[in-house]
């Protein structure tokens, strides 16, 4: 392994929802794979605001039960372990804050080189009231991050889960980072990569999707040259495809039909329709429609 994969320590922050226990198992399945330390953390929210005016209302606030609640939650984090990795050596870690603040401090005080989270997959407009802590890890910790609503469709106790991975390209600066990354993950599972970009065609003003088809065609034919360029620069990739559509309709199409395990896809900030082609980055769509777990890097 070089530098740029260093992934000794993983961190499972644990909210205990319907997909925690899942995406606990992969993380498991990783870190024996590779030798990384494992740390499952929860973070107790903090509700701030005045106190009451009642005195008898103030009263009962006034007791402290932090300490019963932590005792609880360190139970069923230690309970989580033992179910999802028997016999190994998990920290586990209850913390209380803001969780994306106290998710950044762990990651960074334990060097992680990958963050395993459940994401809840409810939609479009769930992703703009800023509910969704998985949503902000995204924007905001530079951290390769393990998530996606199907985790479960991969099983994470076979030796080897992953043994087909696409890595999507955005065709832009970063994504030699990102195909190294993704270069390195599927040496280490011994898996077969292909690597992909979407071109979205989206309507609008300047857009790709104004192009005659016969210019579409010949924009699909230098996407996918330009991807085959990128990838001789560090290690010739045998698969490499370029797909026109709307991202959320063709790549998961795509990735069915190629019976991908696994996605690694760049960190995009941006979720505006960007660049003269009207290219659209929309990260949390690509979580929420992809078929199979996603690293974002």
């Amino acid at each position: 392994m070089n530098a740029r994969f260093d992934l000794k320590t993983i961190l499972v922050p644990v909210d205990f929802s319907e997909r925690t226990e899942a995406e606990a198992e992969h993380a498991v399945n990783i870190a024996k794979h590779l030798g990384a330390r494992l740390i499952f953390q929860h973070v107790l929210p903090i509700f701030p605001g005045p106190p009451p005016i009642d005195a008898e209302a103030a009263e009962a606030y006034s007791h402290d039960f932090s300490a019963d609640i932590r005792a609880g939650i360190e139970g069923a984090l230690a309970s989580l372990a033992e179910r999802v990795a028997p016999g190994m050596d998990v920290e586990c870690v209850v913390d209380s804050g803001a969780p994306t603040e106290k998710i950044e401090e762990a990651a960074k005080a334990a060097e992680a080189g990958l963050i395993v989270m459940p994401t809840s997959g409810r939609g479009r407009f769930r992703r703009h009231l800023l509910g969704s802590v998985t949503t902000q890890v995204l924007h905001d910790i530079p951290v390769p991050i393990f998530t996606g609503v199907h985790v479960q469709d991969v099983d994470p106790y076979s030796q080897h889960p992953y043994r087909r991975i696409a890595c999507k390209l955005e065709l832009e600066a970063g994504d030699e980072a990102v195909l190294g990354w993704a270069l390195d993950f599927a040496a280490a599972y011994d898996a077969e990569l292909t690597l992909v970009t979407v071109l979205p065609f989206l309507d609008g003003p300047g857009a790709t999707a104004s192009l005659p088809e016969p210019l579409r065609e010949q924009a699909l034919a230098t996407a996918k040259e330009r991807l085959e360029k990128l990838a001789a620069v560090q290690r010739p990739v045998p698969g490499a495809a370029a797909i026109g559509g709307p991202v959320e309709d063709v790549l998961p199409e795509f990735l069915r039909a190629r019976q991908i395990d696994l996605l690694i896809t760049g960190r995009h900030r941006s979720q505006e329709v960007i660049g003269i082609m009207g290219w659209r980055r929309d990260l949390i769509d690509t979580v929420r429609s992809t078929p199979c777990p996603t690293i974002s890097v």
